[in-house]
């Protein structure tokens, strides 16, 4: 009896010492995903996962990635310079196209070196893929399960010994069997400009996502300012001297930036907790901006919220990818990410 504490102790050591996965989005350890992302050069790549909240307090040592499983699309191995960064990101309904501003707090740089990535050349017998891309932490993140987790990978300076075969095509846990609206027209515009609007409803799965919608403009006057009128109904007002009707009326006016070179916007990406009772109402956008002093209309868009499939999955997770080569906002995507093993 006297050498019972002692075995105790040693007991109580293995178990903390045990190593323990989950995943990125939540529940995928032995789940293929619904899509997969391509990683290419230049790629900076974001994701902020809300799956994560209130779910125990993690000593991360490492995040490990697969191939997807089910696409004919393959990869050669190579070498890659990757910077890995982790932390808190902000509630996901608020995240925006410029990774940077997606953090509560600065992030922790965890890994910043060449690295080897395995050949993805063959799909397994089964899906998943095992997990056998790892990137070992510097140092342990802490991470206490009260806000989203965050991390973030630029991908630079990849070879690879076939060209044909440069993208790394990451297992990705994305919404799958949503319903998305892209709308139709309604007018015309000044010049070329015009608005594209796309809603989409994840449903009940999505919780705070449950309701998106994606705005973004092309044919409009580079390195002006541009706003996103909102409102229910076509207004169809004809001003003296404008160039174009007034569809919308500025019930709700958001501001998107500035217009990129070649006349095109961001692509800005938007949600909201899942409401049935709006379901098939109708919501009209149209992108206002300016030239020489002048307002510039942008032809408007009419769109139906749709209904939510009674078969769809979503995640409360989303992703943002940016090109290092443009300075405009990346593409924010709703509803899933990469899927990432976390090691603690």
């Amino acid at each position: 009896m006297r050498y019972l504490p002692v075995v105790v102790i040693a007991v109580s050591a293995c178990a903390a010492a045990q190593t323990t996965y989950s995943t990125s989005p939540a529940g995928m350890l032995a789940r293929e995903g619904a899509s997969f992302f391509a990683m290419v050069n230049g790629t900076r790549y974001q994701a902020v996962d809300q799956t994560q909240v209130n779910r125990k307090i993690k000593m991360i040592q490492s995040l490990t990635f697969r191939r997807n499983g089910n696409t004919l699309v393959r990869s050669s191995g190579g070498t890659v310079h990757i910077t890995l960064k982790v932390g808190l990101g902000k509630p996901i309904a608020h995240i925006l196209g410029d990774p940077s501003k997606n953090w509560l707090v600065a992030p922790t740089t965890v890994h910043n070196k060449r690295t080897s990535f395995p050949n993805w050349a063959l799909l397994p017998r089964i899906p998943p893929a095992p997990f056998d891309f790892e990137i070992p932490f510097a140092s342990k993140y802490l991470y206490a399960g009260a806000l989203a987790l965050a991390w973030e990978m630029t991908w630079t300076g990849h070879t690879t010994p076939n060209s044909r075969l440069a993208a790394q095509h990451f297992d990705s846990a994305m919404r799958k069997n949503v319903l998305v609206d892209s709308g139709t027209h309604v007018g015309t515009g000044c010049g070329s400009f015009d608005t594209q609007s796309k809603f989409l409803t994840a449903g009940p799965a999505g919780k705070s996502l449950g309701m998106q919608v994606s705005i973004s403009g092309v044919g409009g006057p580079a390195g002006s300012p541009v706003l996103w009128s909102i409102d229910l109904k076509d207004s169809n007002l004809t001003i003296p001297g404008w160039c174009a009707k007034v569809h919308v009326l500025p019930t709700v006016l958001i501001p998107l930036g500035t217009v990129g070179r070649g006349g095109m916007t961001a692509v800005h990406g938007f949600a909201f907790p899942y409401n049935k009772a709006i379901e098939g109402a109708s919501v009209f956008s149209q992108l206002v901006s300016s030239n020489s002093g002048n307002l510039v209309l942008a032809r408007a868009n009419k769109n139906t919220i749709p209904a939510s499939n009674t078969n769809n999955e979503a995640f409360e997770s989303a992703q943002i990818w940016h090109p290092l080569t443009t300075t405009t906002a990346g593409i924010v995507t709703y509803g899933g990410s990469i899927v990432a093993r976390l090691k603690y």
